[in-house]
């Protein structure tokens, strides 16, 4: 050996192949550990979660839908992947080499109508949306004293995000994009998110719509809701 330091082809879009895919790759069948392998290169690393359309997969590996479906039960039956109550498969801890993300899931969801009263792009990539609740029950002190009476939620992921430990878990996401028009008609769809180190800009929503904050949608974005109010 030179002593020579080994660098990457490619900086960018590689997997950390360790420990944990070696116990895949002991445990799975061959047709298996190949799936496995592309919900790995294709799963959001921040949470080792990601949709499977049995026809997409079955195509991009070459396998019929049955096939893809069989292993599927293998991955579950071994506990190298579950199912999340938002439709998507997961790595298991066991098997999944990265942290998990930022922001926990929450369980304890309920429905809420309203209106948006403002929201901001952040250097995260999230978009930090307050949401003034027509039922009061649903806030607490703290969305009272430091929200202004409002509800926090954040769909994850909305821009490219500059804050350096929020890269790598939106690396991989590919899920929906809020259209902030269509809830903040005074808003533009798609604001990006503030350069590294430079000030969020707040975007006050005028005549907006009444809007219904639902466990689906929740799912849909990914989105977390904070009733803790910062």
């Amino acid at each position: 050996m030179t002593g020579t330091a080994l660098r990457l082809k490619q900086p960018t879009g590689w997997f950390a192949a360790g420990r944990e895919v070696a116990q895949a790759l002991s445990l799975l069948s061959d047709a298996t550990f190949k799936l496995f392998m592309w919900i790995c290169l294709n799963a959001d690393r921040g949470r080792g979660a990601m949709r499977i359309e049995i026809q997409h997969v079955a195509r991009g590996l070459g396998k019929t839908e049955a096939q893809i479906e069989d292993s599927l039960r293998e991955l579950l039956l071994r506990d190298v992947c579950q199912p999340t109550a938002a439709g998507a498969i997961q790595v298991t801890d066991r098997f999944w080499p990265y942290e998990r993300g930022r922001l926990p899931t929450k369980d304890d969801c309920r429905a809420v109508t309203g209106k948006i009263k403002n929201f901001k792009p952040e250097a995260d990539g999230d978009y930090h949306i307050r949401f003034i609740p027509d039922d009061g029950t649903a806030v607490n002190d703290k969305n009272t004293s430091e929200q202004g009476g409002a509800l926090v939620a954040e769909p994850i992921c909305q821009n490219a995000p500059s804050q350096a430990d929020a890269k790598e878990p939106c690396k991989g996401y590919s899920g929906p994009k809020f259209q902030m028009a269509q809830f903040c008609p005074s808003a533009p769809n798609t604001p990006p998110a503030p350069a590294a180190g430079k000030e969020d800009r707040t975007y006050a929503c005028r005549n907006a719509p009444r809007t219904r904050i639902d466990e689906d949608l929740i799912r849909q974005y990914a989105c977390y809701c904070d009733l803790r109010g910062e």
